[in-house]
C-alpha cells in the first residue's frame, strides 16, 4: 500500500473513531430497525464475511489494502453499510482497476461510496430529500417505503435493516454508480476546459493537521508519521463561483463553452487596460501587476453569473420565471430564467451529485450585465469626490431632505441620497467643483449631471438657469493628463430637477460619448490617487452679463457615467 493511500485510510479511521467514541448503537429516534436482531453480537465484518452474496464485495474491499476490511468493518464506530451484490464481471472490473494503479480511486469511489456514519434505517416513508452523507463526503438519496421497497442511489435494497454490533447493514443490487459533483465534472468535460483550467489555477495544497498522524516530539516540536495535505481553492466559495466541490450544497451552473469563454474574455480585457498608476500606496503598478490584474478580472467577470444556488431560488417571488445568481462580489442581478436556458447547448444537461450542469452555446449576458456598470457618484459624498479648495469655491454644504421638502420646487421629486451639493462662489468668482471619478473602465460612457433648481426666493423674481464649463481629464502614460472632453456654455433649465446629459461637441442635439483609454485602479491608500478628474464651473466669461442672466451658484445631486457600446462594437452590431 502506498504511503499516501495508507495514511488516508488510517487517518480517516482515526478521525471517525475519535468522532464517534462513546456513541451507542441506538436506533434513530422513532425508528425500529427489526424486532429480531440475530447478529447483534457480531461485527459488520463478521456478518459480511458469512454472506456468500457479499463475497465479491468483500474481495474488492480487501484488494484495496491489507487491513481495509478490518479497519472499516471491525471497529467500534457506528455506521450503515449498503453492501452491493456484485456480479463477477463487476468485481473483475474493479480488481483490474486496482491492479492498474487506481487503488485509491476505487477505495474512494466504490468502497467509501457505500458507507455512512450513524444508523440509517429503512423504515417508514423516506423521501428523495433524504440525502445521506457518505464516507467519501458525497451524498446519496436513500428513499422509498415499506410497500414499494427502498432504493439507495437508485439501486434496489434487496435486504434491509440487518442489525449488527456496530451498525446496520443493507444489501443492494449491484453497486451504486459514482456520481460526479459539479467541480469534478467541470474538470473532466473538454468543451468547458478553459473555465476549468482558469479556476484550477487557484488550487492550493494545505497541510491538514487534524487528519495527519502525529509522531514523537523532536526538539520540542511535533512530528508526523504521515502528513495529509488537502486541496483548497480560493474561488470555490461564496465570494467566487460557489462551493461547487461541496456535496451539501445544491447548485445549477451554466458554464460557457470554450468558444463563448474566449469571446467574453477577449472583450472584457479590452475594458481593463491599466495605466501606470498608483495602487495601494506609493508604489506604481508594474507591467506584471497590470497584466495579472487584467487577466484575473476579465476571466472572473466572464463567469461571475455562472452559478445559482438551488436553495436560494426558493426566496424569489417567482422562482419559476426568474433566477438569482449566487455571486457575492457586488450588486446582484435577477435574470429571466428563459433568457439563460434558451442559450443552453442542446443535450448538455447533466444531473450531478450536488446539482445540475449546463453548457452555454451562447452567452445570455452582455458586457453591461457582467462588468460595464453605471457609475453613480453622489456629489455631496466626498469619499470619492473632492470639492476644489481654490478661492473660486467659498463653501459647499449638504442639504437635508427635510429642507428640500419645504421648497415647493421639489414637490413630487425624489432627490438621490436625500441630499445634494451646493457650491456658492464669492461675489467676484464663478462656482467651481472638481470631482475625482472612481471605477471607470477603458470603455465608453454617456455622462450626465442631476442638476437641482435654485431655491425660490421670497421676492419671487424667478429662477436663473446655470451655464457650465465642463472638462474631463485622465492621467496618461507620459506623466501628464489628457483632456477627454471639454465643452463651454452647457445650459440647464434649472426649473425642474434636470438630468443634463453632456452634449456632443460637434452636434449638441446628441449625447457626448466619452471614451477612456485606461481603466481606473481603486487606491485604498491615503492620500487617494485617481486618474480621472471632472471639473464643473459656472461660466464667467462675461461676468456682469452672465450674472444678470445666470446663477453662478449651482446645485448638483449626482454625476452619472452611463455605459454605452464602444464605436467598434456599434459598427459590428
Amino acid at each position: 500500500m502506498n504511503t499516501i493511500f495508507k495514511h488516508r485510510i488510517l487517518s480517516g479511521v482515526m478521525f471517525f473513531a475519535t468522532l464517534f467514541m462513546g456513541v451507542s448503537c441506538q436506533d434513530e429516534i422513532g425508528l425500529n430497525v427489526t424486532d429480531e436482531v440475530p447478529n447483534v453480537d457480531k461485527t459488520m465484518l463478521e456478518v459480511i464475511s458469512s454472506d456468500a452474496e457479499l463475497a465479491n464485495f468483500l474481495d474488492v474491499v480487501k484488494a484495496c489494502g491489507e487491513h481495509c476490511a478490518d479497519s472499516l468493518f471491525n471497529t467500534s464506530r457506528v455506521y450503515t453499510v449498503w453492501a452491493p451484490v456484485l456480479t463477477d464481471e463487476k468485481k473483475q472490473e474493479l480488481l483490474d482497476e486496482i491492479s492498474n494503479g487506481n487503488r485509491e480511486s476505487v477505495f474512494n469511489k466504490f468502497v467509501l461510496a457505500h458507507i455512512s456514519n450513524y444508523i440509517k434505517a429503512a423504515n417508514g416513508e423516506l423521501t428523495s430529500v433524504n440525502r445521506v452523507r457518505l464516507l467519501n463526503n458525497k451524498t446519496a438519496v436513500f428513499e422509498g417505503n415499506y410497500n414499494d421497497g427502498y432504493t439507495f442511489a437508485g439501486k434496489s435494497v434487496i435486504e434491509r435493516n440487518v442489525r449488527v454490533k456496530n451498525g446496520v447493514l443493507h444489501k443492494i443490487e449491484n453497486c451504486a454508480d459514482y456520481s460526479l459533483n459539479i467541480w469534478e465534472y467541470l474538470k473532466s468535460e473538454p468543451s468547458v476546459s478553459a473555465v476549468a483550467e482558469y479556476l484550477m489555477e487557484y488550487d492550493t495544497l494545505i497541510f491538514d493537521k487534524g487528519q495527519s498522524q502525529p509522531g514523537p516530539i523532536v526538539d520540542g516540536k511535533e512530528t508526523y508519521l504521515d502528513s495529509v495535505f488537502v486541496l483548497r481553492n480560493d474561488k470555490l466559495n461564496a465570494g467566487g463561483v460557489g462551493y461547487l466541490n461541496e456535496e451539501d450544497s445544491m447548485y445549477t451552473v451554466y458554464v460557457p463553452s470554450n468558444e463563448v469563454w474566449e469571446k467574453l474574455v477577449a472583450k472584457c480585457e479590452q475594458h481593463y487596460v491599466y495605466n501606470v498608476a498608483k495602487y495601494n500606496g506609493p508604489a506604481e503598478l508594474t507591467d506584471e501587476d497590470r497584466a495579472e490584474k487584467r487577466y484575473e478580472t476579465a476571466r472572473l467577470n466572464a463567469i461571475k453569473f455562472m452559478t445559482y444556488s438551488e436553495y436560494e431560488q426558493e426566496d424569489l417571488k417567482h422562482p419559476e420565471d426568474s433566477v438569482w445568481p449566487a455571486w457575492r462580489g457586488g450588486h446582484r442581478k435577477q435574470f429571466l430564467k428563459t433568457d439563460i436556458t434558451d442559450k443552453v447547448l442542446e443535450g448538455s444537461e447533466k444531473v450531478l451529485s450536488n446539482g445540475h450542469f449546463y453548457i452555454l452555446a451562447e452567452s445570455p449576458f452582455d458586457q453591461f450585465d457582467l462588468w460595464h456598470d453605471t457609475i453613480k457618484m453622489e456629489c455631496e459624498d466626498r469619499t470619492f469626490g473632492s470639492i476644489s479648495t481654490s478661492n473660486q469655491s467659498r463653501n459647499y454644504r449638504k442639504i437635508a431632505k427635510t429642507e428640500i421638502n419645504k421648497d415647493p420646487a421639489f414637490e413630487n421629486v425624489k432627490i438621490s441620497g436625500n441630499s445634494y451639493l451646493e457650491v456658492i462662489p464669492n461675489e467676484k468668482a464663478s462656482g467651481k467643483a472638481e470631482f475625482k471619478i472612481p471605477d471607470v473602465l477603458s470603455a465608453s460612457y454617456n455622462v450626465a449631471l442631476i442638476v437641482v433648481p435654485t431655491n425660490i426666493k421670497e421676492d419671487k423674481t424667478g429662477i436663473k438657469p446655470n451655464k457650465f464649463d465642463i472638462d474631463i481629464t485622465q492621467k496618461n502614460n507620459k506623466g501628464g493628463t489628457t483632456k477627454l472632453y471639454t465643452m463651454k456654455d452647457i445650459e440647464s433649465s434649472n426649473k425642474l430637477l434636470d438630468t443634463l446629459f453632456l452634449p456632443d461637441k460637434n452636434d449638441d442635439s446628441k449625447r457626448a460619448v466619452v471614451k477612456f483609454p485606461f481603466a481606473e485602479v481603486f487606491n485604498s491608500g491615503l492620500p487617494r490617487d485617481y486618474s480621472v478628474t471632472m471639473s464643473i464651473e459656472t461660466n464667467g466669461a462675461n461676468k456682469q452679463v452672465n450674472r444678470n442672466k445666470y446663477d453662478f451658484s449651482f446645485r448638483i445631486d449626482a454625476i452619472l457615467f452611463i455605459p454605452v457600446l464602444d464605436a467598434e462594437d456599434d459598427s459590428n452590431e
